[in-house]
């Protein structure tokens, strides 16, 4: 039996962003679900949503790491990553 799952923005955003403490346990349910057979699906409507929480979490990421980034080169980032 083939099972459709609509996966939430911070899940994508927590494996694309490698989004802490989040991450190692999103990629685990979606690595299972994949091994059962379950057909991911992402809203296309979200996509937008997706750029821009991605590049704040990634801007967020770069400031805690002190290798600041604009605005601009997080949503070219954001881009290259989703």
């Amino acid at each position: 039996m083939i099972t459709d799952l609509l996966l939430d923005v911070n899940i994508i955003v927590d494996v694309c962003a490698e989004r802490h403490p989040y991450f190692a346990r999103s990629v685990k349910a979606l690595d299972k679900a994949i091994g059962e057979g379950v057909r991911l699906w992402i809203y296309t409507g979200s996509v937008q949503t997706l750029e821009y929480v991605t590049a704040n979490e990634l801007r967020r990421a770069h400031l805690e790491s002190n290798t600041p980034i604009t605005v601009d080169q997080a949503h070219k980032l954001a881009r290259k990553i989703l």
